[in-house]
């Protein structure tokens, strides 16, 4: 069976069925429905029989070893299986032992999964650090010496510098202590090259985050800058044939960029409700004002979930929320450079566009590239 094989020989054994061709094949998309037949190769056949044999652990090995192409062929009912405890374990060890990165489809279809779980698993264990580790590896590298870099290294990379190994045996730091100043030392590192496109020096009050805390509160983002939205234009051309355009528009300060070094959970409430603020800012930005969505790029660490609180109520405001994990290039100490940068964003609420008049969102931070910086 399946779960005789180590991580590296199940990614090997599905390279292996894949490199076998087309073969074409009919599986089953549920016990209870007709054959499906599908033209595709050997693995959609083991993906199918897999799930045939259910096996929870196994399936979910399955798919973590290939989320985008596993999730064409397993029925909806499967994703109810991948989303318990023990199937998310199986998940976090699948993906943290194989060697292989995996692509960005592979990374939005595990977090269509694991943005499902949202409960204490059982024990009372809290899946939501079984659903970080399983993140901490998706986020593939941009290069061979690129690797996500996740709260914990970043912990271990600022006690290293000997000013802090010394603060911290001075002032007798906790662990949680260190965890706050290892994230606000990045956020500082950051800040300093993210752009900062306002018109008005200062923070933006927020009403809605003053409604949570009783009292005045503003919003900080580390940064501020444009969004361009391709909007389409339908007109009829010269000849009296209709005709369908595209044109860029850049929105002023209707971006917001946040980082946040969060092992688990990042959720709508946390620091004094800081999300709920930046999303109540941009609903009342130029972009919303046409009737367009505006933007909060969250850039964190590879173990970092947003969670689901705060993606719908950024959906229902019609905020974009993308996510951009930070990468570490554990060579630079040799080739010197930038040793810290933030990889490409990902869009977690899509929905936002489904009925919008706009072809395309460009994503925060794409033009130009992400910033990279040497820290500590």
């Amino acid at each position: 069976m399946i779960r005789g094989l180590s991580p590296s020989e199940l990614r090997n054994f599905l390279l292996f069925l894949q490199g076998l061709g087309n073969v074409g094949a009919t599986i089953r998309e549920h016990p209870n429905r007709p054959p499906v037949n599908v033209q595709g190769n050997a693995l959609a056949l083991f993906v199918g029989r897999v799930w045939s044999w259910r096996d929870g652990e196994a399936t979910a090995r399955v798919f973590a070893a290939m989320p985008g192409f596993s999730a064409q062929y397993l029925p909806r009912t499967a994703r109810e299986v991948l989303q318990r405890p023990v199937n998310l374990r199986a998940i976090a060890q699948q993906v943290t032992g194989q060697n292989a990165a995996l692509t960005s489809t592979d990374v939005t279809e595990l977090m269509a999964v694991l943005e499902g779980v949202d409960e204490p698993g059982e024990g009372g264990d809290d899946t939501a650090a079984v659903v970080a580790a399983a993140l901490a590896a998706p986020a593939a590298p941009a290069a061979a010496t690129w690797t996500p870099l996740t709260t914990a290294r970043a912990t271990q990379l600022w006690r290293a510098v000997p000013a802090n190994a010394q603060l911290i045996q001075e002032q007798n730091l906790t662990a949680r202590s260190v965890s706050q100043r290892t994230g606000i030392a990045v956020e500082r590192a950051l800040r300093a090259v993210l752009p900062n496109d306002r018109a008005v020096p200062g923070p933006y009050r927020s009403h809605r985050r003053e409604e949570e805390i009783n009292e005045r509160q503003y919003v900080d983002p580390d940064g501020v800058t444009s969004l361009q939205v391709n909007q389409i234009i339908h007109r009829i051309g010269t000849s009296g044939i209709p005709v369908t355009e595209t044109r860029a528009i850049n929105y002023r300060e209707s971006t917001f960029i946040e980082v946040k070094l969060w092992s688990g959970r990042f959720t709508l409430s946390h620091e004094r409700y800081q999300a709920l603020g930046m999303i109540d800012v941009l609903s009342r930005s130029s972009a919303h004002r046409d009737g367009y969505p505006a933007a909060l790029l969250l850039v964190t660490a590879a173990d970092t979930v947003i969670g689901r609180a705060l993606l719908r109520e950024a959906t229902r405001q019609r905020v974009l929320v993308f996510q951009a994990r930070l990468l570490e290039n554990q060579n630079a100490t040799t080739q010197g450079g930038p040793n810290i940068r933030i990889d490409t964003p990902v869009l977690l609420n899509p929905s936002v566009l489904i009925g919008s008049t706009i072809s395309a969102v460009v994503p925060p931070l794409t033009v130009p590239p992400p910033a990279a910086v040497r820290w500590p």
